[in-house]
C-alpha cells in the first residue's frame, strides 16, 4: 500500500505530511513492517519450527559433517580454540557449518542470551565432561601434554594411539566414563581409527605449534 504522499512534491504537501515523509518517519514506518510476522518469518528471524527441533537438526549436522558436536566445534565454531563465542562468532560458524536454521534459536538453546558467550558445554554437556575428566586426570599424573603422550600411552610425538590403548590408558588413570565414548569424542574425522597428540586438547596444539609446553588444562 503506498503512502498517501506517494509522488507529490514538497510544495504539495501539508505540513503533516512533510513530516511524516521526513527520514525518521521512514525509518520508524520500516521498522514497524519488520516487526509483522510475515515480515520476520520471511527474514529467518522466526523459527517455522520449535527451538528443540532447531537444535536437533543442528546437532544432526554436526555428526554428519565432522563425526560429533566437539569435532565440530574445534574444526568449525571454534577453529582458533578461544573456548567460548558470542553471537556474532557463532553465526560465523554456523555459516561454515551450513546450518540452514535459525542462528537465534541455536543461540538461546545454547543459553548464549542470559551470558552473552557459549562454549562446548552448552552444546554437548555429556562430551564436554568426558573430555574434561579426562584432561584433570592426565594434568593430575602427568601436568603437560608431552609427558602424557610419552609415559600414559608410550609414545612418541609423532605416534598416534588406537581405541584399545585410549581404553587401556583411561583404565589405569581410573577414567570412570566410557571410554569408546571419549575416543568418539576426541577423534576428529568420522571413521578415524587412531588419535594423534593434536587431538586432545585445542589449547595444548596451540601451545605445541608455538613452540610452548603444552600444560594440559584444569
Amino acid at each position: 500500500v503506498e503512502h498517501p504522499t506517494y509522488g507529490k512534491k514538497p510544495l504539495e504537501m501539508s505540513f503533516d505530511e512533510r513530516n511524516e515523509s521526513g527520514f525518521y518517519f521512514q525509518v520508524r514506518r520500516s521498522w514497524n513492517v519488520s516487526q509483522r510476522d510475515d515480515f520476520r518469518s520471511s527474514c529467518r528471524t522466526v523459527a517455522e519450527q520449535k527451538p528443540n527441533e532447531r537444535v536437533e537438526l543442528f546437532e544432526e549436522l554436526c555428526v554428519r559433517k565432522y563425526g560429533s558436536v566437539v569435532a565440530a566445534w574445534r574444526q568449525c565454531l571454534d577453529p582458533t580454540g578461544i573456548g567460548r563465542l558470542s553471537f556474532a562468532e557463532v553465526c560465523q560458524g554456523l555459516r561454515r557449518l551450513g546450518f540452514s536454521g535459525d542462528f537465534r534459536d541455536v543461540w538461546r538453546e545454547a543459553g548464549g542470551e542470559r551470558t552473552g558467550m557459549v562454549k562446548l558445554q552448552a552444546f554437548d554437556s555429556s562430551a564436554h565432561q568426558r573430555i574434561e575428566t579426562f584432561t584433570d586426570l592426565l594434568k593430575e599424573r602427568y601436568v603437560d601434554l608431552e609427558t602424557a603422550w610419552k609415559f600414559g600411552f608410550a609414545k612418541d610425538p609423532h605416534g598416534c594411539i588406537e581405541k584399545e590403548e585410549l581404553i587401556e590408558a583411561c583404565t589405569n588413570l581410573g577414567y570412570p566414563h566410557d571410554p569408546e565414548e571419549l575416543f568418539k569424542d576426541l577423534c576428529p574425522v568420522p571413521g578415524r581409527t587412531a588419535l594423534s597428540i593434536w587431538d586432545i586438547d585445542p589449547v595444548c596444539s596451540k601451545q605445541r605449534s608455538r613452540g610452548i609446553k603444552a600444560m594440559l588444562p584444569g
